[in-house]
């Protein structure tokens, strides 16, 4: 186990909630309606009749599959253990968000656990020695109330051991590689309402597109992938230069925020393994960045964290006033904000915030995809909705 202050008897104190059943009549809902087959372009999808509603109990939902995907997938793999009832809308794009995250943070050595709700993750933990229920730990640090029900993800086998850990959190959907057989009876026997998947060992297949309705019709557009993804993207653009903790805890940092809906704010620890804050789908970036200090605070570690400094923020765009980027530099009177922000230029007022950055002797990094050309990044995300 890990040297922090992690109690593995508080997620079964704080979200292990009897009353939290609901019951839901879908005897209703007819999934008959939709077309067995699919056409968009040269996109070719098969359906599945087997989802329990929509977003709400009301809406009829239905899976559509795309052909010639190759390697693991979330929509073909199986579930091979679906509790009481099986899986429903919310259920697979909570699933989708968590398993995003992993696939872009996971490595061979790297053990990740992604715990999400409304698409948004509660928190993203991550142990470079590969110890999963260490991962676990950092995960619950970031939002130990918002976990509660959460879809979670990880990279790694799981065993009896990790699905133990989980004390008693109610949890809708666990995602991972493997499960072995003593896991499987375990969740059987103590977490029958939490349905398990197997993806498989192996590269995981995402769509190439986007597919959204709109009045009158669909809007496509290619899948975001990441170009920033090795410290030669990220340019030092202040007087301060960084570590190389800052810049491995802002690529972790970014990871996250193309991956969390706009406007998006991601605050990461000094160490690139835990999630402080996340602020996410705000009108204002001010206050996603308000958010996600607030939970730094207030909810990270259970309210222990006193100071956000060698943390690194993530910004998914531009600022367009110094002002959000002055809420990460100082949060809070008397507390000292992160060492440094990861962010796309773009703005009529970029000199203005790296002159604050400069003034308080923080760092500023722009996310470059060809180094020493003038492009940028942006990430926004979760306009899809």
């Amino acid at each position: 186990m890990s040297d922090t202050k992690y109690d593995p008897e508080r997620p079964k104190k704080i979200v292990d909630r009897k009353q939290y059943s609901q019951k839901i009549d879908t005897s209703k809902v007819d999934n008959a309606g939709f077309d067995e087959v699919l056409t968009v372009s040269d996109l070719v999808f098969s359906v599945e009749k087997d989802l329990r509603y929509g977003q709400n109990p009301e809406q009829a939902a239905v899976r559509f599959i795309q052909a010639g995907l190759e390697g693991a997938s979330l929509m073909t793999a199986p579930v091979i253990y679906t509790a009481k009832k099986g899986l429903s809308f919310i259920n697979y794009t909570d699933a989708n968000s968590a398993l995003r995250i992993c696939d872009l943070l996971g490595d061979k050595d790297t053990a990740v656990v992604v715990p999400v709700k409304h698409s948004t993750p509660s928190g993203v933990g991550l142990d470079y020695s590969g110890d999963l229920i260490k991962a676990y730990e950092q995960a619950l640090k970031g939002d130990q109330q918002s976990i509660f029900g959460c879809s979670m993800a990880v990279n790694k086998t799981v065993d009896e051991d990790f699905i133990k850990a989980l004390g008693g959190l109610l949890m809708e959907v666990l995602v991972a590689p493997k499960f072995t057989e003593q896991a499987i009876e375990y969740v059987k026997a103590n977490k029958k309402s939490s349905r398990l998947v197997e993806l498989g060992e192996g590269p995981i297949s995402f769509p190439r597109h986007n597919i959204v309705a709109v009045s009158g019709g669909f809007l496509m557009e290619e899948f975001y992938e990441t170009r920033i993804t090795s410290p030669e993207n990220l340019e030092a653009i202040t007087e301060t230069k960084p570590t190389d903790d800052h810049i491995r805890a802002g690529l972790v940092a970014w990871k996250i925020a193309g991956q969390v809906k706009s406007n998006a704010i991601v605050l990461v620890s000094p160490d690139g393994t835990s999630t402080y804050g996340i602020g996410t789908g705000q009108m204002s970036r001010v206050d996603s960045a308000d958010m996600a200090v607030r939970k730094a605070l207030k909810s990270y570690d259970g309210g222990s964290l006193k100071t956000l400094e060698g943390a690194v923020a993530a910004s998914d765009a531009f600022f367009p006033f110094p002002d959000a980027a002055e809420r990460l530099v100082i949060p809070e009177e008397g507390i000292r904000g992160v060492d440094a922000i990861v962010y796309p230029l773009g703005s009529v007022k970029d000199k203005d915030t790296i002159a604050m950055l400069n003034e308080y002797g923080r760092i500023g990094l722009c996310t470059r995809p060809e180094p020493g050309t003038d492009k940028i990044e942006r990430a926004f995300s979760g306009h899809a909705s």
